[in-house]
């Protein structure tokens, strides 16, 4: 299971930098103007009703209970850090490699939990 994980954050990654993501401003727009024409439109199935929305909406709510956590997930599975070693990444976010990699594994558990 640790590994279909990974490969779905490293999905969910790519997904978040390809752009597919609508910044929350956009989206809430978008909303309001479908909501102005009292139609909403098909919903779309990849924004809406895929893995990766999942994943984004655990890392976001992630972020608001412990943010460090959320910080390191995203850290981990960018694509601009892919390069780094996890001690580089760790040193980015001013942790210990100790500390980031907990922090990792209990941000793994908390989304694994929730999808």
């Amino acid at each position: 299971m640790a590994d279909n994980l990974d490969t779905l954050l490293h999905q969910w990654a790519a997904w978040v930098e390809s752009g597919r993501l609508m910044p929350a401003k956009q989206q809430v727009t978008h909303f309001l103007n479908a909501g102005t024409r009292g139609n909403f439109g098909p919903r779309s199935p990849d924004v809406s009703e895929c893995i990766e929305s999942d994943i984004e909406s655990a890392v976001c709510t992630l972020a608001v209970k412990q943010p460090v956590q959320a910080k390191v997930i995203r850290a981990e599975y960018s694509r601009h850090f892919a390069s780094y070693r996890q001690l580089d990444r760790a040193v980015a976010l001013e942790l210990s490699l100790r500390t980031y990699q907990r922090h990792l594994q209990s941000a793994k558990k908390f989304i694994q939990e929730r999808i």
